[in-house]
């Protein structure tokens, strides 16, 4: 069985005069959060990784430090107000329901405050620590903060007095002024565990995850864990409607793989895969899951595959 079209297709707004698109992040209302920087940071990474292929392993890593950056969000047809803030190291970014905005610098030492708030207008009103190794942020209905981390922060070490850093959860649930309530790993009785999150998507009062190392699908809602045995490994993107799931990404030629998964008594059963997801390239590229549509951002294009759309093209 072979999957549909994309159910959307948007054109990115162009930069202002200066700035460069350097990033994006679904956010919790399907609008698409735009990062921009004074520097075209992807480029410069495409220089630098052909003179490291070419054997000159000493090139320095172009980085950003504390640049500014510029966040807007974009509906499909028009790109809100945008704020300028201070920017860090590949910035995470995603907007609770109030329209407060949330950045996030991925890597930080053991109790730095690496998230921050912004009003609408651009002004800080709040710093927070969420941990190191963050691979995915996203902000809920409930105004509560899911976080992903990938295998650096979930395999911190433990502090002088043995205490694990949150980060080693692999998935976390922080309420709106940074405090932990629910952290995968503590939960699962060794019966599920992440070693890096890979794709995660908030749906509701629900996160829905395909962790590595098992590539299970498993649902979190209320505190209450449920999970299914999955065959489709490597996924960085997850989609969830009622009894099915759809997968993006995966490895090597898999990259551009999109799967539909039905959720059966404990396994995912495979209904249909092809690779039609854009690939990524030296450009900025994004692949997210957000409720029940999965996201891809690629060559100036958003594009959109809803799990509605995919199961009725397979009469389901």
């Amino acid at each position: 069985m072979t999957i549909p079209p994309p159910s959307k297709v948007f054109k990115l707004p162009r930069p202002p005069s200066g700035w460069f698109d350097l990033h994006f992040s679904v956010l919790l209302d399907g609008s698409l959060a735009i990062l921009r920087s004074r520097v075209d940071y992807h480029a410069l990474h495409a220089i630098w990784l052909a003179r490291v292929r070419s054997g000159d392993t000493a090139a320095p890593r172009p980085g950003l430090g504390a640049a500014p950056i510029m966040i807007s969000h974009f509906d499909g047809a028009a790109e809100g107000a945008a704020i300028v803030v201070s920017g860090c190291i590949w910035p995470r970014v995603s907007r609770f329901a109030d329209e407060r905005w949330l950045v996030v610098a991925p890597r930080a030492a053991p109790g730095e405050p690496n998230a921050r708030v912004f009003t609408s207008d651009g002004l800080q009103i709040g710093a927070f620590h969420l941990g190191d190794g963050i691979g995915q942020v996203s902000c809920a209905a409930d105004g509560s903060i899911w976080v992903g981390y990938f295998d650096e922060g979930v395999f911190s070490f433990a502090d002088g007095d043995g205490v694990y850093p949150v980060s080693s959860g692999g998935i976390v649930q922080f309420g709106s002024e940074g405090l932990p309530r629910f952290s995968f790993n503590d939960h699962t009785h060794k019966a599920l565990t992440i070693s890096d999150y890979y794709a995660m998507t908030v749906s509701g009062d629900a996160v829905w995850s395909c962790s590595y190392a098992e590539f299970d699908i498993a649902e979190v809602r209320l505190g209450t864990l449920r999970f299914w045995k999955n065959d489709v490994v490597g996924a960085k993107a997850v989609a969830v409607n009622d009894d099915y799931v759809l997968l993006g990404g995966g490895y090597g030629d898999d990259t551009a793989r999109l799967a539909l998964l039905r959720l059966e008594d404990n396994h995912a059963g495979l209904v249909g895969a092809e690779r039609v997801l854009p690939v990524p390239s030296h450009r900025p590229y994004m692949l997210q899951g957000n409720g029940a549509t999965i996201h891809c951002v690629a060559e100036g294009r958003w594009v959109q595959w809803s799990v509605n759309d995919v199961k009725h093209h397979f009469g389901l």
